[in-house]
């Protein structure tokens, strides 16, 4: 198989039992795009089945095995006919979970740089276990487009429930909010337990119906560090600018990096949370290219650096090592391993547990 061998580094085994210990009464939020999804995945999974996923099991639905091994390398255009299953693919991915995440989730198959898929497109992923009390959220962030979201019920938009499922509602029969939100802000409904009590399988009925309740927030990376990050209450901020930038060309502006960390920095870092950022693993990953590269997130380290965060050092590592580019997300070892290396900095030592805040 394949492994990480660290030079100079004693990497140790950090076994489910000891994750879990580790992460116990604990709050991860991760921001960032697909690179950051699959992460989230990998250890979710491995929170809840006490293993490593196997590979080609992060694949949409009906697209494994020798069909997954003979996509990679294919150029995007090929790979948005295979990949056409996303609602089967999220549906599936709740029912790994069965029951213990919300997947605020929706997108749109009409092309990945679409005006539609700039609109539409959301994922929002909490999951909660309840033997250890552990929450890990993932924010998901494309480039500089705007992130968006659903608030759990009450307040969840949109209408009137069919039957008792909160999530199923008909067009148009949306009731009065303060009314469904009894009293409160849909903001205020953001909380750690909120979503933790959202978790459920999805349903076709969920998915077909979800564009019919609109969108109850959107905005910026850095609106959402500063309005929605923060009442998830985390002990640890984990963000990764991602690959997504790449596909428009973008160089991240000096000044939207600042108010991304300004951001980060008043409403949590200043606060006791714990703010790593993740460098991004080298991809064989970009319209029409095959090389493999990484994004230029340069204005982000700057940042980094003065604010003295703590670093995840995901490019490294993978930079001269083929076995590691991320070939359009179909190496799930890729995200274990690099699991691995997260657990080894957040628990390094026997029975240690993430500083608590103060």
């Amino acid at each position: 198989g394949n492994k990480y061998g660290l030079k100079g580094c004693t990497v140790r085994t950090v076994t489910a039992d000891e994750a879990r210990e580790c992460l116990k009464d604990k709050t991860v939020v991760m921001v960032g795009d697909s690179v950051m999804r699959f992460q989230y995945v990998s250890l979710a999974s491995f929170l809840k089945n006490g293993v490593w996923p196997d590979e080609y099991e992060d694949l949409p639905k009906g697209f494994t095995g020798r069909a997954a091994k003979a996509a990679k390398g294919k150029r995007p255009r090929a790979l948005l006919q295979a990949l056409k299953p996303w609602p089967n693919w999220y549906k599936m991915a709740t029912e790994h979970f069965a029951g213990t995440e919300w997947c605020d989730c929706y997108r749109p198959l009409s092309g990945w740089i679409s005006s539609t898929m700039q609109r539409q497109l959301a994922e929002n992923r909490y999951f909660y276990q309840e033997s250890h009390n552990i929450s890990l959220s993932l924010l998901t962030s494309y480039g500089s487009w705007k992130m968006h979201g659903h608030f759990p019920p009450p307040c969840y938009k949109g209408g009137q429930a069919t039957g008792e499922n909160p999530f199923v509602v008909r067009k148009g029969k949306g009731g009065d909010p303060k009314e469904r939100c009894k009293g409160k802000s849909g903001l205020e409904t953001m909380t750690r337990d909120s979503v933790a009590k959202a978790r459920h399988q999805t349903t076709q009925d969920e998915w077909d119906a979800y564009w019919n309740t609109g969108l109850d927030w959107q905005g910026d990376m850095a609106w959402a560090v500063r309005h929605i990050v923060p009442r998830l209450k985390p002990d640890l901020l984990f963000m990764n600018w991602g690959i997504w930038g790449n596909y428009f060309k973008e160089i991240i502006s000096e000044k939207y990096a600042e108010a991304v960390f300004s951001a980060a920095e008043e409403e949590l870092c200043q606060k006791g949370v714990k703010c790593m950022w993740k460098k991004t693993t080298y991809a064989k990953h970009g319209p029409g290219d095959d090389a493999v590269r990484p994004p230029d997130e340069s204005n982000m380290i700057e940042l980094v650096k003065r604010y003295k965060w703590e670093v995840f050092d995901a490019a490294t590592p993978t930079r001269e090592t083929y076995s590691y580019t991320d070939a359009y997300h179909f190496t799930s070892h890729v995200y274990n391993e690099l699991n691995k290396l997260l657990l080894n900095q957040l628990c390094p030592r026997e029975g240690q547990r993430v500083t608590k805040k103060k």
